[in-house]
């Protein structure tokens, strides 16, 4: 999943995803990163 850039594509694009990531840094940066992106696309988050 790394930083979460392709499950931000997805989402804009009205794509499901799922996400798989071993490092949990990763992974918190992942839902900040697709959450703001949410947020800012007035999308669900």
């Amino acid at each position: 999943m790394g930083s979460g850039t392709t499950g931000i594509a997805a989402r804009q694009l009205g794509r499901d995803f799922v996400g798989i990531e071993l490092n949990e840094p990763f992974i918190r940066l992942a839902v900040a990163r697709i959450r703001e992106a949410g947020a800012a696309s007035g999308g669900i988050s």
